[in-house]
């Protein structure tokens, strides 16, 4: 994650702008933010939710007044306090990063009937959760659930997660396995040796926070990357892992919106490998996210550049494989560009469309500048990648 704020990311939006089909927005993406509510007067929310508690201690916050609502306003902020904004200042993270993506709101709060105090109970947590995956199951395009929130107590184990958080290890690798990450803040805390629950607990990536170049709050081996924590919402400055993690979200949106097929694992799998690593004296290093550079100057950013060794702003990938056209002379995906692709090649040779020894998807991956005709260019492009692996792709690690 850049550590700069936010007018990093602007430049970076700058640059998702002009790169044409190059870097994605987050569009037929949706990222779901579970906590205080979201104030859909400050953005469009697709979807929102409620679930909250009512006994003798404690009144529910749903703006109906009962445990569970689905529908417009029911993930409106249970006030509109700095506290009660959190989560909005959480959308504007999402929303900056992934511009095209769908923002859904689940409040899950409850209010105390004597002092008034707010807290999110843990089994409203879950029964949010078990929301999300419904939708997931449903068909619903979820990227990811940021859950920016979190206790206070350091733990090293995540075997405490089966005593103290009860389920959220089983929902979130359920989540995973119909594509949707959960990121979890790391937590606030001072530590460099553990996390708070429930960051601490599998099934999750938990994301530490950097605050001007330094670590904040809870950032111990068992996070799996940093982010930048600084945040600027109505003229004031945030800072915390709260506005870390939404801006890991926001980069799963953006690369499922670049190849919808990619899973959570290879998502975090690319956010890892291009990451910056940043030393953390007692383990060593943990990476920073980051989106760029450009290191072929097409207008792709890294993590999103199909072909991240020669100039591809089209990116075209005709077969699909996460690997640009102009990378891959891998025709019979083997793994391998060798002589059974030249034969491929040689088919298609001089050809603007299909001929006896060409079919259609042959000609779509041997035509590899995208001119509409296989001629020499692509014959030179073959020859340099020859008898090698396809790639790199910022795509596939």
């Amino acid at each position: 994650m850049e550590t700069v704020s936010n007018a990093l990311f602007g430049f970076l939006l700058i640059l998702l702008s002009t790169g044409a089909e190059a870097n994605p927005t987050g569009q037929g993406q949706k990222v779901i933010i579970i906590g205080t509510g979201v104030d859909g007067a400050a953005f469009p929310l697709a979807y929102e939710a409620c679930f909250s508690t009512d006994n003798f201690f404690w009144n529910p916050t749903c703006p109906d007044g009962t445990t569970e609502q689905v529908g417009p306003g029911a993930g409106a902020p249970y006030d509109l306090t700095v506290n009660g904004l959190h989560d909005t200042r959480v959308a504007a993270i999402v929303d900056e990063m992934a511009p095209d993506a769908d923002l859904m709101a689940f409040q899950v709060y409850s209010r105390h009937k004597s002092n008034g105090l707010i807290v999110p109970f843990h089994a409203d947590t879950i029964r949010a959760l078990d929301h999300a995956l419904l939708l997931a199951q449903q068909g619903e395009p979820i990227a990811a659930v940021v859950l920016a929130q979190g206790g206070s107590t350091i733990y090293t184990d995540s075997a405490i997660c089966a005593q103290n958080a009860p389920g959220i290890e089983d929902l979130g690798n359920a989540l995973k396995a119909e594509g949707v990450q959960l990121v979890v803040s790391a937590g606030n805390t001072l530590s460099d040796s553990g996390l708070v629950l429930p960051a601490i607990c599998n099934g999750n990536i938990a994301i530490s926070a950097l605050v001007w170049g330094i670590p904040y709050g809870s950032h111990g081996p068992q996070s799996e990357l940093f982010a930048d924590g600084v945040t600027f919402y109505g003229g004031q400055r945030y800072e915390g892992s709260s506005y870390a993690s939404p801006r890991v979200a926001a980069t799963i949106a953006l690369q499922k919106e670049s190849d919808p097929n990619r899973t959570p694992d290879e998502n975090l799998a690319a956010m890892i490998a291009l990451g910056t690593p940043f030393p953390v004296p007692t383990y060593g290093t943990k990476p920073e996210l980051t989106h760029g550079p450009d290191p072929d100057s097409d207008g792709a950013l890294a993590l999103f550049d199909n072909c991240t060794a020669h100039p591809n702003p089209m990116q075209d990938d005709a077969d699909e494989d996460g690997i640009g056209n102009r990378c891959d002379c891998d025709f019979n995906q083997d793994g391998f560009c060798g002589g059974l692709d030249f034969t491929v090649f040689v088919g298609c040779y001089g050809l603007s469309a299909v001929g006896p020894n060409c079919s259609e998807n042959q000609l779509a991956v041997t035509d590899m500048d995208g001119n509409g005709i296989v001629d020499s260019a692509d014959y030179s492009t073959f020859m340099s990648l020859y008898n090698g692996p396809p790639g790199p792709s910022g795509r596939i690690q």
